[in-house]
């Protein structure tokens, strides 16, 4: 079978299926054509697990802390949040900006989708760039979370 080059038209949408099928079985290796969902993914699959156990974690707390005391946490929590995930957004978005100068890259994207930038950075740049983007996503997650509980917080307290 030939693969597909531009201006060519699959010979048919069952070799397609055949080709994702392989590659699902016997990973991204034996189909270069088509990658399985495991090497598209930027970190390992437990981290779906922790996501899904802190959100029942939260949803069990949610319920069971006093109304007026989880307003309260929810508030420093969001604020927390934002007090670093701002200045972090900030650092990571001038850090970035020098670093794709630096490089001779193109800027003009960056307030769309910054971190799609990131691979064209050199290892050593991006590394210094990818922390910065990791704190500000974590101060953004906080920041969520803090809001998250206020909201049902209130819906709490408006419900007595």
């Amino acid at each position: 079978m030939r693969l597909c080059t531009s201006g060519d038209i699959e010979a048919s949408p069952l070799s397609r299926a055949s080709k994702i099928a392989t590659a699902a079985r016997h990973g991204p290796e034996s189909s270069s054509t088509y990658p399985t969902r495991r090497s598209l993914l930027p970190y390992p699959p437990v981290f779906e697990i922790v996501i899904a156990i802190g959100i029942i974690v939260a949803l069990l707390a949610s319920a069971m802390i006093p109304p007026m005391s989880l307003l309260w946490l929810s508030v420093g929590v969001g604020t927390l949040g934002a007090g670093l995930g701002l200045p972090a957004g900030f650092v990571y978005h001038a850090k970035l900006w020098r670093a794709l100068r630096a490089e001779g890259h193109a800027t003009g994207d960056m307030w769309l989708r910054p971190h799609h930038l990131h691979v064209k950075l050199s290892d050593q740049r991006r590394s210094a760039v990818v922390v910065w983007f990791a704190v500000g996503a974590v101060g953004f997650g906080l920041t969520m979370l803090g809001a998250a509980g206020v909201l049902t917080a209130v819906v709490r307290l408006a419900a007595h």
